[in-house]
């Protein structure tokens, strides 16, 4: 037995249970992880945040105490008096210097900018008036944001090392008794202060967790922080987009490739404390502030994977008990496969999902073998739709081939000639009704037919139709019956297309009712419909085929043995044709033998009739074509429901110089055999009332005349149809349009002593 399959049930099994073990885990860790992240960025975020407002309101509560200061500072009016001495002012300054020693520099200078006053005599005497603090102070602003002072470094190193200092400026105008401005109190705030402040914030153990402090300008530029990013200009989306407050957290690179979670809080000037517009950032590296979830979501995968192990040992025990009824089920579908049985055999045992697998399996096998039936059935219907296409285009075509094989003969002899030319137009016009019928179906299919509508009298397009269908009436010899309303009636439509569509309706009645029979075709006005019937005492139509009647390619009744000529397009011409008008097309029939009616009804309005019109009479039959009948050799008897085709044939034997008589189908030709006794007969096969296939059978049963030759001539030419000819007991076999040389072969292979003395053997 052929492996079952590429891995064993418990394999799989197993690699499930362990392979959806490690799935959930997987998903429980990125869940757990994206959780856990959220969470982490929120609550850092959240006390980064926090970190960073208190620092921006630690500096901006320092800054208010030193402008207070200063205020105070310079609202004493002996600052402005001319008898206290510098010594006493200087000292005085120095001592304030002391008490706060981030004064890098503090000093008095009068209105004209020149220091008077400078604690330890810094600058004293030097002219500051083109310094910015002195100029921003006169105009009234007490604060300067950092800068550095090259000059003042100098004078102050050692004391502040190497470092570039950089500074902020507090500037308060001094004034005497009377409320003059005397002059102006400055001072420069070391950055050192700032730095105080940060470490009073950011503790050590926050420190060695990688946690540091940027202190930004207005501009955003860096005054405070790690060295690298010194003096640098950063970009802070979140900062630009921030409502006010601006106190929050995000996620960002600064000046790396580097994620950071960071928290960040920009100074104001709320709650009277000066403002320089400084941003403060509190950022850890986003690995450092995950470290925790990553560590969490590890421990997670190695509990899963334990798990896994587990279920993956639990999936091997339990695969011995799954995969018994399983093997046995699929050996079943195996010898179903191989043809063995019909049918997949019930394993013993098992569980309820085996049976239930075991029924859907069976259920399964039952519809595809309904569907293989059903495709085959489609493909038989295919070829046989190929068959009858080849079959009715041979049709027309045999007695045009027998024609000019005649006209050949006959020496183009002008009666000749204008027979054949008669028969010919009318077996073209069969070819292209057919064609035309063919190309509407597929035009009306893909939307491409557009009516030509017009108001057009309903009397109009019927006597249009009943001159196509003139000529298979007549040559049928039935009586046609019109029944017009005494007033016409008048409709919006393509009069072209709804002749035709009754056209077809009057040729397929003709075609299915035997000869001598009645047809009936009526109009009127049924309400704000036009209504046209047409019925017939012909074959009629089963019940259970009324359904399908108008379907593409349907031949009610139609065989191969038994056929009415068509490929079963002109009804499903017909409905779509009435459809595209906003009609409808409807069947009705009592039964096999009883005839049949097909109504259509059109859209007229209320306002539809017109002048009284005189009643239509059908056209005088045609005449038929007559044919001549010299004396033969041979007796030939000619069997065809297509007339021309026979006669087309019977002058072309004739012409041969035989003797010649025509039946239009089996039975005809039974009742001429013991009155002409033919001795070859050439016969169609699918033919009305008795078909070829019947009449050969019952020839060769007949003792009296087994000797006849019977050749078939059909359009049905397969390699399956010669044997079925052969089988029914035809002699040869000709597909026709049959050729002059073939069938000049089968006279001479059939009587080789020569057609005279054949004639005179039979005699």
């Amino acid at each position: 037995m052929n492996q079952l399959t590429s891995m064993r049930l418990s394999t799989q099994l197993a690699l499930l249970l362990a392979g959806s073990i490690l799935v959930l885990t997987l998903a429980l860790t990125a869940l757990v992880g994206r959780l856990a992240t959220e969470k982490v960025k929120a609550d850092i975020g959240a006390r980064f945040a926090d970190l960073s407002f208190q620092a921006v309101d630690k500096i901006g509560r320092s800054l208010s105490e030193r402008q207070r200061e200063f205020e105070l500072l310079a609202a004493r009016p002996d600052f402005a008096e001319p008898g206290v001495s510098a010594e006493t002012k200087r000292r005085y300054l120095e001592s304030l210097q002391k008490n706060y020693p981030h004064y890098a520099w503090i000093g008095m200078t009068d209105n004209d900018g020149k220091v008077m006053v400078a604690a330890n005599g810094i600058l004293e005497g030097t002219n500051v008036a083109s310094r910015p603090w002195f100029v921003r102070a006169m105009q009234g602003l007490h604060l300067t944001d950092v800068h550095q002072a090259v000059l003042l470094q100098k004078l102050l190193q050692p004391g502040y090392g190497d470092e570039p200092m950089r500074f902020i400026d507090l500037t308060f105008p001094y004034r005497d008794r009377e409320g003059r401005m005397a002059g102006i109190l400055g001072a420069h705030l070391s950055m050192k202060w700032a730095e105080e402040i940060e470490r009073s914030i950011l503790l050590p153990a926050l420190r060695r967790q990688g946690i540091e402090t940027i202190v930004l300008d207005k501009d955003y530029s860096v005054v405070l922080g790690p060295p690298e990013l010194m003096n640098l200009t950063l970009s802070f989306p979140a900062l630009s987009a921030a409502a006010e407050p601006q106190t929050g957290y995000a996620i960002q690179r600064i000046a790396s490739a580097n994620e950071y979670l960071l928290g960040y809080s920009k100074s104001s000037a709320a709650a009277g404390h000066p403002s320089l517009g400084w941003t403060v950032v509190v950022r850890q590296d986003l690995k450092a502030a995950y470290a925790p979830v990553r560590q969490l979501q590890q421990q997670i995968m190695a509990i899963g994977l334990a798990v896994a192990v587990l279920f993956a040992a639990l999936g091997a025990f339990l695969s011995g008990r799954i995969s018994r009824p399983l093997r046995l089920l699929t050996e079943a579908a195996h010898r179903v496969q191989a043809g063995e049985d019909s049918r997949i055999s019930k394993p013993k045992g098992g569980y309820a999902e085996i049976h239930v697998l075991h029924r859907s399996l069976q259920t399964l096998l039952e519809k595809l073998q309904e569907k293989e039936a059903a495709m085959l059935a489609a493909d038989r219907r295919k070829d046989e739709f190929i068959a009858t296409l080849a079959h009715e285009l041979r049709n027309p075509l045999a007695p045009m081939q027998s024609g000019l094989e005649l006209m050949r003969l006959s020496g183009n002899s002008p009666a000749v000639v204008a027979r054949v030319q008669t028969v010919m137009d009318r077996q073209l016009g069969t070819m292209v009704h057919l064609i035309n019928d063919l190309l509407d179906v597929s035009r009306i299919t893909r939307g491409k037919v557009q009516l030509r509508k017009e108001r057009i009298s309903l009397r109009q397009v019927l006597e249009s139709a009943i001159e196509t269908a003139r000529p298979l009436i007549e040559s049928r010899r039935h009586a046609l019956d019109l029944r017009l309303p005494a007033h016409d009636i008048c409709i919006e439509g393509d009069q072209a297309r709804l002749a035709q569509v009754v056209g077809n309706l009057l040729n397929n009645a003709a075609k299915y009712t035997p000869e001598h029979g009645r047809i009936a075709l009526e109009a009127c006005q049924d309400g704000d419909d036009a209504v046209i019937s047409v019925a017939d005492d012909g074959i009629g139509i089963a019940q259970e085929s009324l359904p399908a009647i108008f379907e593409m390619f349907n031949q009610v009744g139609k065989t191969q043995d038994s056929s009415y000529g068509g490929l079963g397009i002109g009804l499903n011409l017909v409905r779509q044709l009435v459809e595209l008008h906003g009609g409808t097309a409807t069947a009705a029939s009592a039964g096999i033998g009883r005839g049949s009616t097909f109504v259509i009804r059109l859209p007229a309005g209320p306002n539809a009739r017109s002048a009284a019109q005189p009643e239509a009479a059908l056209p005088v039959p045609m005449q038929a074509i007559e044919s001549a009948a010299p004396a033969v050799t041979l007796r030939i008897l000619v069997v065809d429901d297509n007339s021309d085709a026979a006669q087309n044939l019977a002058a072309l034997l004739e012409a041969l110089g035989h003797e010649t008589s025509i039946a239009a189908d089996g039975r005809q030709a039974l009742e001429a055999v013991p009155r002409f006794r033919p001795d070859i007969i050439f016969s169609d096969i699918g033919m009305p009332v008795m078909n070829g296939y019947e009449f050969a059978r019952t020839m060769t049963a007949t003792p009296a005349s087994r000797r006849t030759v019977l050749v078939a001539v059909t359009g049905w030419g397969s390699e399956r149809d010669r044997l079925r000819a052969t089988e029914a007991g035809f002699d040869y076999h000709l597909t026709k349009p049959a050729q002059l040389a073939d069938i000049r072969r089968i006279l001479q292979e059939a009587f080789p002593a020569g057609e005279d003395g054949a004639r005179d053997r039979a005699a």
